[in-house]
């Protein structure tokens, strides 16, 4: 009788070719000469050939003896096996052990803003009304679509709404208090589009924040889209820049005493080519905002400097020119190299030159400002603070910067004839100007009134309507030769007071 077959032996596995040396191969043969149930290093790993649940790897390829457990000595395998963390061979659970507890999941908390959002849609559903429909349309915007009904009060759902919205709540024990701004738009006829609605609607929203917030603007279907009209006119100013569609106009400075010209403001003026001439407050905000007051002042300096020179070789005495500066070119790092190329090229004098500078610019950068100041003063151009009394410069600044002229605002020389409060304001400007050495200047002078009374205070210089408007450099060319004569610079109070 033959015999049977003796089973094959499990036992080792037939060596697998050498690998070649590098970190896989000493893994292998950690593997290989490792401890019975340990893996490298003495670490645990799976002996049932099989993928290891925690660190993914696979035992050398012994499967489970007689009455041996396939688990991980520390894993999630032994603990399911009812052997506790870290033994070396989990055992079977025995039916009806009790599973030993895991550690109960903690529940997932929803983040505030979910909550406060959820709470405002809520509201903004049960003010809006059953027939309208309450929509999140972004981050923290929302849409509210309502019927309209001929004859009703269009100002009834945004109050609502925003009353809505300003009642307090609490989330996550913290009380909670919003705000809102609404824009409304109304579709006129059945053409209009949800698109063009929303659009409509969201300028309103612009205008509303603009004007406080926590408010309501309706929008009028009689006005253009201001951010389209905005953007319109940035690239119509960018090209009037490129093309030479600005021009310079000059408002004469007299001394105040003799009324002798002794220097000019230039200011920029834009020849629209639909339009015609725009005021400057209309567009030079806008340069401000979106960046190009930097070019455009660079061409402000450039052109003013050129005229500059030109009347300083063609006048009897050269007339002092003054250009503004904002804050965003006062931390322009070519205005220094701007500056001294511009005198440079038409040969003015740097004397001759005074850069003027906002209280609001300086606040912005104190430090930078004094750095930026300072190398303008090495160049040799006079320095002005403009609007004086308006902003919130220390008076600590006016001892420390390289100034020479402060300007006094417009709004206290309003008053200055009749008001005893302006009237002591601008004195007070006057006598702080002379203490620190500077030289002062009115601004917005309109009457005789406002000239008598400066000359009684004792005011180095004054511009305004008075004397003469902001004109074109030809135009003022023929006003100053028409005078009796025009003072040198060394006139004893227009004289700029330089301190030692």
């Amino acid at each position: 009788m033959e015999r049977p077959a003796a089973p094959a032996r499990r036992g080792r596995a037939l060596p697998l070719p050498r690998p070649r040396p590098g970190p896989v191969a000493a893994r292998r043969r950690a593997h290989r000469h490792a401890p019975r149930g340990q893996g490298p290093v003495g670490r645990p790993w799976c002996r049932a050939g099989r993928r290891c649940a925690r660190t993914g790897r696979r035992g050398p390829g012994r499967g489970p003896g007689p009455g041996r457990a396939a688990a991980h000595r520390s894993g999630a395998a032994g603990r399911e096996l009812g052997g506790p963390a870290g033994r070396g061979r989990g055992r079977p659970r025995a039916p009806g052990a009790p599973r030993r507890p895991d550690r109960p999941a903690q529940p997932r908390r929803p983040a505030r803003a979910g909550l406060a959002l959820k709470v405002i849609a809520s509201r903004l559903q049960v003010a809006a009304g059953p027939g309208a429909v309450v929509a999140r349309t972004s981050a923290d915007e929302f849409a509210v679509a309502q019927p309209a009904v001929d004859g009703s009060d269009g100002a009834a759902l945004p109050d609502s709404l925003l009353e809505a919205v300003a009642m307090p709540y609490r989330v996550a024990g913290v009380e909670v208090v919003t705000t809102a701004s609404i824009g409304v738009a109304v579709a006129q006829d059945a053409q209009r589009s949800a698109e063009e609605l929303l659009r409509r609607a969201g300028a309103a929203v612009h205008r509303a924040k603009a004007r406080g917030r926590h408010r309501w603007e309706l929008h009028d279907p009689t006005d253009g889209d201001g951010a389209v009209e905005r953007l319109h006119l940035l690239g119509q100013l960018r090209r009037s820049i490129d093309q030479g569609g600005l021009v310079l106009h000059y408002q004469p400075r007299l001394d105040v005493q003799s009324r002798r010209a002794v220097g000019v403001e230039a200011l920029v003026r834009w020849e629209h080519p639909t339009r015609g001439m725009v005021p400057p407050g209309e567009f030079i905000g806008l340069a401000e905002q979106s960046g190009l007051i930097r070019p455009l002042g660079v061409w402000v300096l450039r052109t003013a400097v050129e005229q500059a020179a030109a009347w300083a070789r063609s006048l009897p005495t050269p007339l002092e020119i003054s250009v503004n500066l904002s804050a965003r070119q006062l931390s322009d790092p070519n205005l220094i190299p701007t500056v001294r190329d511009a005198l440079d090229q038409y040969g003015l004098d740097p004397a001759l030159l005074i850069l003027e500078i906002t209280e609001t610019a300086l606040m912005e950068d104190a430090e930078a400002a004094v750095a930026t100041l300072g190398q303008l003063k090495e160049i040799g151009v006079g320095l002005a603070v403009d609007d004086f009394g308006t902003g919130y410069a220390s008076l600590t600044y006016l001892r420390t910067l390289p100034l020479d002229e402060l300007k006094i605002d417009r709004t206290f020389v309003d008053g200055v004839a009749h008001s005893p409060h302006d009237r002591a304001i601008v004195a007070g400007c006057i006598h702080l100007a002379h203490g620190v050495g500077l030289r002062a200047v009115a601004e917005g002078v309109e009457t005789e009134e406002h000239h008598a009374a400066l000359v009684a205070l004792g005011c180095d210089q004054a511009q305004g309507y008075l004397y003469r408007r902001p004109v074109p450099a030809e135009e003022l060319t023929r006003w100053v030769t028409g005078r009796a004569e025009i003072p040198t610079q060394a006139t004893a109070p227009a004289a700029r007071r330089r301190r030692a």
